[in-house]
């Protein structure tokens, strides 16, 4: 009985070591200015309205890159990027000129959204999920009106 239960134990203690035996993944996002204009990105938590923080990227290809964070089991799981952003509402500037909002209504550009992220493989363990900011996104943001 006694050698049942060591062997029992051996075969527990064995599977819960070599669970975590594969390689580690991981990712991150990156969102990518493609556009001739200075971009601000402003972002807010609608919950409790208040103003959370803001990105700045230059023109033609100014970059915003988060943590690498990891994905694969165990342990790892895909942050959404509205976390890592740390708000639900963003306002894109352009030039101080136009301006694109987004909330958490899905639509096929919303930034808030990974499935509107392609992913791109860096190596076997880094995927990037990476977000093109571009000259449509321009022309189908509102004039802002500075009076």
């Amino acid at each position: 009985m006694k050698k049942d239960i060591k062997i029992w134990m051996s075969l527990v203690v064995f599977l819960l070591c070599s669970c975590d035996s594969g390689k580690k993944i991981y990712s991150s996002y990156r969102i990518v200015n493609n556009t001739g204009y200075q971009l601000e990105f402003l972002i807010f938590e609608r919950t409790n309205g208040t103003f959370v923080r803001k990105i700045e990227l230059a023109q033609n290809a100014g970059e915003w890159v988060s943590d690498k964070f990891q994905i694969s089991e165990p342990g790892g799981r895909q942050i959404p990027v509205k976390m890592l952003l740390e708000g639900d509402s963003v306002r894109i500037l352009f030039n101080k000129e136009k301006v694109l909002v987004y909330s958490e209504v899905y639509s096929d550009r919303n930034i808030l959204f990974e499935e509107n992220y392609a992913k791109v493989s860096i190596d076997d363990t880094h995927v990037v999920r990476r977000y093109n900011v571009t000259e449509e996104d321009y022309k189908n943001a509102v004039l802002i009106d500075n009076e």
